[in-house]
């Protein structure tokens, strides 16, 4: 079975009267995404479940894009976060690196709403520095672990490719089960994941 992480929780949006303003409304428009899809998000709707008025959302969030922006920044902090922690000030083992591993796929079947954006091109890191500082330590992180894994006998082109390899299958695994393509036991996705981590397998080059 899957391991148990921390879960982000979602509070019901309500009217708004004191406090970060910003953060309010980056709260309501990550609910309002997992509810509605990003093509039914409007900023207006945002106002209204914060219960402020369109004009303070635009003081924060000048278009949809932006508002889309700091989510997808948001979900790329809070995948990073639960990406680390089984490996955080730790030796990494096989066992370890997995659960990154595992802890990614939860991720994505917990917020797919979420996920999908972080990955569209409904937003642009080339375009928003922010975006792009969110996204770096993702694939840094997997880099790392990698070469903690395997020791000094990996070069850093055979980390980098031992890292998208490993970051391949649990993103394309994650977005076949979003998206219903794939219906498969928890068990079986440990298995699947665990492969990655195998020596003499997926980190032989």
């Amino acid at each position: 079975m899957l391991k148990q992480s921390p879960v982000f929780e979602r509070k019901a949006p309500s009217s708004y009267h004191h406090g970060n303003l910003q953060e309010a409304l980056l709260n309501a428009g990550l609910e309002l995404l997992e509810r509605r899809g990003c093509a039914e998000l409007a900023l207006r709707e945002v106002a209204r479940e914060v219960g402020v008025s369109p004009a303070a959302v635009y003081r924060h969030y000048t278009s949809k894009e932006a508002l889309l922006t700091a989510m997808a920044i948001e979900g790329f902090k809070r995948l990073t976060a639960v990406q680390i922690e089984p490996v955080s000030n730790a030796v990494v083992t096989p066992v370890r690196f997995a659960d990154m591993g595992r802890a990614y796929v939860r991720f994505a079947v917990r917020n797919p709403a979420l996920f999908r954006l972080m990955f569209s091109d409904q937003v642009d890191s080339s375009r928003d520095a922010a975006l792009m500082f969110a996204i770096e330590p993702l694939t840094g992180n997997i880099e790392d672990a990698v070469a903690r894994l395997a020791g000094p006998r990996f070069s850093s082109a055979m980390r980098r490719k031992a890292a998208l390899r490993a970051w391949s299958l649990v993103h394309g695994l994650s977005m076949l089960l979003i998206d219903g393509q794939l219906r498969i036991a928890h068990s079986e996705i440990d298995r699947m994941i665990e492969a990655v981590v195998d020596p003499n397998h997926a980190l032989a080059i």
